[in-house]
């Protein structure tokens, strides 16, 4: 019999960032999709995945409290999680709840269907802004800005909701530019360090 490895190669991920112009150009590409902009914003905020975002009802939303909840058992890793809106996706949410039932999907057109598929609607948008991205890129973008923002690793996992600290850190791809500045931290701080010696000497 032939010996398998014990861990068999995982796929590289994707690469590819969403950057903010990018992402303004999208929404401007969806500004007749109301639902979809409010579920672009969510996905570059926090990166939930196409199913989780697809399967938000209304009940899951709480505009008094600013929060977006995922249910235990609705999720791919089985556990929920709860996030708090942030400016630019709390107006965009409020509005596609106007005028719904607690049951009613959060994300529809604008003749009431729930949005399902709109891989037409999607490669429409991307041919406007110029970009070739996937809904999920969203995910990767939303990890590293949260990173990037200060938020925890831990933090930053809880709202993702990777299943292992594997996988989130193969999200949180370290890019050319990431390098450059990180240098530009180390220089501003080795000049503060040094203006500091010198005042107390």
């Amino acid at each position: 019999m032939p010996r398998f490895p014990d861990k068999l190669a995982e796929p590289n991920p994707r690469t590819g960032f969403l950057t903010h112009e990018q992402y303004e150009a999208l929404q401007k590409a969806a500004c007749k999709h109301p639902s979809l902009k409010a579920l672009l914003a969510v996905a570059y905020n926090f990166g939930f995945r196409k199913s989780e975002l697809l399967g938000l009802r209304v009940s899951q939303v709480d505009l008094s409290a600013r929060t977006i909840q995922l249910r235990p058992g609705e999720t791919k890793s089985g556990q929920g999680r709860t996030v708090v809106m942030t400016d630019d996706v709390y107006p965009l949410l409020a509005e596609c709840l106007k005028g719904r039932k607690p049951s009613d999907s959060v994300f529809t057109w604008k003749d009431g269907r729930r949005v399902k598929d709109f891989r037409g609607t999607w490669r429409k948008m991307c041919e406007s802004a110029n970009i070739d991205l996937l809904l999920h890129d969203f995910r990767r973008t939303a990890v590293r800005n949260l990173i990037r923002a200060g938020v925890s690793r831990d933090v930053a996992w809880r709202i993702s909701g990777h299943e292992t600290d594997s996988i989130f850190s193969r999200y949180n791809i370290t890019e050319e530019n990431d390098l450059a500045d990180a240098a530009r931290k180390l220089e501003i701080s080795r000049k503060l360090a040094a203006a500091n010696a010198g005042r107390n000497k």
